[in-house]
This record gives structure tokens, C-alpha cells and sequence, in this order.
């Protein structure tokens, strides 16, 4: 996901100048490497401990949904399986995230600082039935888990300007909040090779190729997918890679798009085979319905693939319309299309802004900077003693 994609870009820079280990907790084991720590909760635990979560719901609310909650409850047992490796390393510093709320079940070692990432926060989904089902007692719950856990934090660090907005009003914090944009390992760009994703679809090369990113995720516009599809596919103008896991009622709907329409939907990949594909495709095409400052559209422009997508979260810091792509008004699907569509026909105008696109945001691709802005960070919090 974007949050894990942010925080591996993040280590891979920092690794540079400091010495750093990840401690992954929802991650299957996998080759030995150095200053890698991976923990999952055994399945029969998980079951266990999301049943203690719905049962932890229903007492406030009968018959509503635990989701977040039953998350955040089947990370905890992984996060505490990993406290006596992080004893161990004895980092000076801890860059935890907040989605599924690990600093809650996570030791602090002594001398250590933890520095709280603001992605999530269970608050912006609030009131938002349209991207999600989430019951509003789940997520009240889910906050209160997270303020309690953000008691642990000795700074907070938002990747946008929009997640500091929304972490000051809701979490109200007391420590110092900065803000540091999301990162894109630039070494990263430099190895992307882009797939022949044209011989997969059985396309020319005058078809372009758009990117619908984790097109089966509600939050992400699972609902928009397929008149996406239906419509920029017409009479063959455009074929289509739809990252991301795939649901079942998508997968439905997808059966009855016209058979001339071309769609390559491979479900979850690993990260890099992801970003081949990315490279590929000619547009990114976004129905998101939340954002932080999206990972998936900052790799679609560092790999000169201009974004179409609504004026949501922090898409205004990354999407600059008429220059790396276009930001219509929230909601506003027709002109999502037809700003979609008019770059589809229109070469000359698509070539430009995917000259462009790299260029825009060589911020949020520069090491230097992240260095620069990290290492504020650690000299003010060591000198607060």
C-alpha cells in the first residue's frame, strides 16, 4: 500500500547517512536482510483478537461493524512480537506510522523518540459513507485508540499540509507538528523499466494505456471504475491497467464492459513489477475519494505519467492542472472524463505534460531535501532533551 510504499522510499533515503532497520508488522517472512524485522499475527490469534474488538464495539453500539477496530487489534500481537528487536537496535529516533496504530502495542526503548507519521487518522472518514462503510462507532473508537497511542509521541510529522491540518483538529497534539512531503526514492525511478504491457493487451502503439490506481479500494473510487472504463475504452480509444487487488463485486462489473476494451488487472504485485506497469501506461486516471498526498500519483509523475484526479486531500500540493495533469472539482466525474478524454486525443498536448510531470515534482523525489528536513527534525528533538 501507499503508506508502506512512503515509509520504504523513506528508509532507502535515510539509509544514506544513518544507520536503519525496519520492523515491518504485517509482513510475511521473506529473504534475510540486514536490518529487516518482519512480523505477522498467526492467523488463529488474529481471529481471536478481532473478535475481542467486536465484542469491545458492541458494547457502545449492537450490530455495527468493527473494521478498523478489529484492524488495529489483529496488527497489535505482530507489533508486540517485534519490541525485543527494536530493544535491541536501540534507534535514537522511531518513525512509526499511524495507520493501524502500531505505537499503541509498540515499547518505547529508553532514549528512544518516537516520531508520529500522520497518514490516516481515522477521523477523515467520518461522515463519508460514499468511500466507505465504516460504522461511526468503529471509527470513534479507533480515534480514541489513536489519541491514546499518540501519547507515546515526542513530534509529529505530517506528509502534507493538508494531514497537518486535519491532525491538529483532530488529535489536537501537544507535541510539535512539522510538515515532511511524502518521498520517492529517485534510485528508484532510475531502475523502473517500463513492461510491455501493449504485448499483454494485445494493443498498437497508438493505443495509450491509462492507470487506474488500486482500482478495487473504495477510498480509491471502486464505485467510478467501471463507467471509467465503459467510457475513455469506448471504440477501442484507450486500453487499461487497473492496479491493486481486484473485489469480487468490481470483478462483476468488469465482465460486462465490451469485449473490444483491453484491461490488464493483475491484482496484487510486488512493488517494482507495479511501478513497470505504471511506467507503461500514457495517463493515470483517479476516482480517489480520500487522500493523504498519494504515493501512487507521486510514481505516476515521477515516471512521466501525468494525473487526472479529483481536488481531494492533498492532491492540490502534488497536481498542478495544466501542467502534470488535471484536478477537477470533488465528485465531479463527467469532467474527470472529459479531461481524461481530451488528453486522449489529443498527443501533442498529453506529450507535453508528460515532459512536464518529473520536472513538477522534482521536490518530492530529492533526497537532499528529505535529508535536509529530517535532519532539523532529529537535531531540534535532541536538543528538547
Amino acid at each position: 500500500g501507499g503508506i508502506a510504499a512512503a515509509h520504504f522510499s523513506l528508509a532507502a533515503c535515510l539509509r544514506k547517512r544513518h544507520e536503519v532497520a525496519i520492523f515491518a508488522f504485517d509482513d510475511r517472512a521473506g529473504q534475510a536482510e540486514s536490518n529487516v524485522f518482519r512480523a505477522q499475527t498467526p492467523a488463529w490469534l488474529g481471529r481471536i483478537m478481532e473478535w475481542v474488538a467486536r465484542r469491545w464495539v458492541s458494547r457502545y453500539a449492537k450490530n455495527e461493524a468493527a473494521t478498523n477496530c478489529e484492524r488495529i487489534a489483529r496488527m497489535a500481537p505482530a507489533v508486540w512480537s517485534l519490541n525485543r528487536a527494536l530493544r535491541s537496535f536501540k534507534p535514537d529516533f522511531i518513525l512509526c506510522p499511524d495507520n493501524f496504530v502500531p505505537a499503541l502495542a509498540l515499547r518505547k526503548p529508553a532514549g528512544s523518540k518516537l516520531i508520529w507519521i500522520a497518514h490516516h487518522n481515522y477521523r477523515r472518514f467520518e461522515g463519508k459513507p460514499i468511500a466507505s462503510d465504516y460504522s461511526w462507532i468503529d471509527l470513534q473508537l479507533a480515534h480514541r485508540i489513536e489519541r491514546r497511542a499518540m501519547k507515546k509521541a515526542d513530534c509529529v510529522v505530517a506528509v502534507s499540509d493538508y494531514m497537518k491540518e486535519v491532525t491538529q483538529h483532530s488529535l489536537e497534539p501537544s507535541q510539535p507538528i512539522l510538515v515532511c512531503r511524502n518521498y520517492f526514492d529517485s534510485e528508484i525511478v532510475s531502475k523502473v523499466r517500463p513492461s510491455d504491457l501493449r504485448q499483454a493487451l494485445d494493443i498498437s502503439t497508438e493505443t495509450p494505456i491509462v492507470h487506474i490506481p488500486s482500482a478495487g479500494s473504495p477510498v480509491k473510487g471502486e464505485r467510478y471504475v467501471f463507467e471509467l472504463v465503459r467510457r475513455l475504452g469506448s471504440d477501442g480509444r484507450a486500453a487499461f491497467f487497473l492496479s491493486g487487488n481486484i473485489s469480487s463485486e468490481l470483478q462483476k462489473e468488469l465482465e460486462h464492459v465490451p469485449p473490444e476494451i483491453r484491461i490488464h488487472a493483475p491484482g496484487a504485485q510486488d512493488y517494482v513489477s507495479n511501478l513497470n506497469d505504471v511506467a507503461a501506461c500514457d495517463l493515470t486516471v483517479s476516482p480517489a475519494l480520500i487522500e493523504n498526498l498519494s504515493s501512487a500519483h507521486i510514481e505516476s509523475l515521477a515516471l512521466g505519467v501525468p494525473v487526472v484526479t479529483f481536488d481531494v486531500g492533498g492532491n492540490k500540493e502534488i497536481v498542478n492542472s495544466g501542467n502534470n495533469g488535471f484536478m477537477v472539482s470533488y465528485l465531479d466525474l463527467e469532467s474527470l472524463i472529459s479531461s481524461a478524454l481530451g488528453l486522449l486525443a489529443d498527443n501533442s498536448a498529453l506529450a507535453a505534460m508528460q515532459q512536464a510531470c518529473s520536472s513538477s515534482i522534482s521536490d518530492l523525489v530529492s533526497g537532499d531535501r528529505v535529508m535536509l528536513e529530517y535532519d532539523v527534525i532529529f537535531d531540534t528533538m535532541r536538543n528538547s532533551g
